[in-house]
């Protein structure tokens, strides 16, 4: 066995036919693999034994002993890893020296992956002040395939581009985190379509930095995340944006993009999570404490799951707020300890259409403004309020009980199914 001599961060036990291999990872090393053989000078010669008894007391001895260390061995990996070893993988004991050290990354929130390329081996160190340009040559390099990032707090100072399809994957959040350390700088931002990111904690919130997750483009995934932001003007924490040139009078759309297990803390006083222009696309699984999630302008958008609850910036904590023209929108499982959100309650001109609320929880007001074809069921909230136009500022009226909206003749409120509370 390969002596070690600090405990080693993550461990992996890999069996097959009694040898044994242990998969190591340091912050700023490769990944190695220490094997573990049975020695072949060692032989077990026959032994001849007279007495039956003797040989069945020997055979248990040996039972007793395998077991015994099996045990160990599974208990040793147990506590190395800080969690029971439930999975086996079967590896030759010869194949350990010959694997290349960027291959595989120690077990994360998503099922382990291969690895094309490590920003490691691109220079990126957690001791660094700046890893964005050692980052970015390992992004370059991993195109079209799966640049994984060891655990450890890696510091930055400028932004990082991803330009191409790929998998942008950290050991798990709380063990893999990207900080910005200047005011007002972005992190990350994806410009390739069919781009991954997971498994990792994007913070500008420490340093009060710009915005830690930005997306232009299509078929993007942000899952098993933790998004931490500051309090910059004209900032989100986590933002989907639409084609450039998109407007509401000639809507164009980013297409297919998905948030899945995803931890929001803002500070901001503007939009937590903003999905602009975006259709055929999913937000689940999202817990946030901060300003609002802000559905602009979408197509054929579904959420579910979703977990608010209000920052410090009492201007944005409208819990969901969508804008018109929006369509086919629909929200599911809203759970807010603040307003319950605002439906469509810009008088553009141009209404939602077909918008279901389903399910929501909310301590304060569910306001409802320009829609067509509204259904809100199964739902509890504070107070509803209906947008109507008078004139250029509009006003605010509570209407009680609920099923007293299905005949409010506020502009363009039809097709309300009511349920009473």
């Amino acid at each position: 066995m390969v002596a070690v001599s600090t405990p080693p961060p993550h461990l992996l036990e890999l069996v097959d036919g009694g040898a044994i291999a242990y998969i190591l990872s340091y912050h700023d090393e490769v990944f190695r693999f220490y094997p573990i053989r049975p020695n072949p000078t060692v032989r077990h010669q026959p032994t001849h034994m007279k007495n039956r008894w003797i040989l069945i007391l020997g055979i248990a001895s040996v039972a007793f002993i395998g077991a015994a260390t099996l045990f160990i061995t599974l208990h040793h990996g147990a506590k190395a890893t800080g969690k029971p070893i439930h999975t086996r993988q079967a590896v030759h004991p010869t194949q350990a020296t010959h694997v290349s050290p960027s291959t595989l990354i120690p077990p994360s929130d998503s099922s382990p992956v291969a690895c094309t390329v490590t920003v490691t081996q691109y220079g990126a160190s957690t001791r660094s002040a700046n890893n964005a340009p050692a980052f970015q040559s390992a992004i370059d390099a991993g195109a079209g395939g799966t640049v994984c990032v060891p655990p450890g707090t890696w510091d930055f100072e400028t932004q990082v581009i991803i330009y191409s399809a790929e998998v942008f994957t950290g050991a798990g959040t709380g063990k893999t985190t990207l900080m910005q350390t200047v005011a007002d700088h972005n992190l990350l931002q994806v410009k390739g379509d069919s781009t991954i990111v997971q498994d990792l904690t994007l913070d500008t919130q420490t340093y009060n930095g710009g915005i830690p997750f930005a997306s232009g483009a299509s078929h993007v995934t942000l899952r098993n995340a933790h998004v931490l932001s500051g309090n910059q003007p004209g900032h989100f924490a986590v933002y989907f944006a639409g084609p450039s040139g998109a407007t509401a009078a000639a809507p164009r759309y980013s297409t297919g993009n998905t948030i899945d297990n995803v931890a929001i803390n803002d500070k901001i006083c503007d939009d937590g999570l903003s999905w602009s222009f975006q259709q055929d696309g999913a937000i689940r699984n999202v817990s946030e404490l901060g300003s609002r999630l802000a559905l602009y302008i979408d197509s054929s958008t579904t959420v579910d799951n979703y977990s608010y609850t209000p920052g410090p910036c009492t201007q944005a904590d409208n819990g969901f707020w969508i804008t018109p023209p929006s369509e086919n929108i629909t929200i599911t499982n809203f759970v807010s300890s603040g307003e319950g959100g605002k439906i469509c309650p810009n008088l553009n001109g141009r209404p939602c259409t077909n918008i279901t609320i389903d399910n929501e929880r909310a301590k304060g007001v569910l306001a409802i403004g320009d829609v067509t074809n509204l259904i809100v069921r199964r739902t509890i909230v504070g107070n509803i309020y209906i947008f109507t136009n008078t004139g250029a500022t509009g006003k605010w009226e509570s209407s009680q009980p609920v099923s007293a909206l299905c005949n409010h003749g506020s502009i363009h409120i039809s097709g309300l199914q009511c349920v009473a509370r």
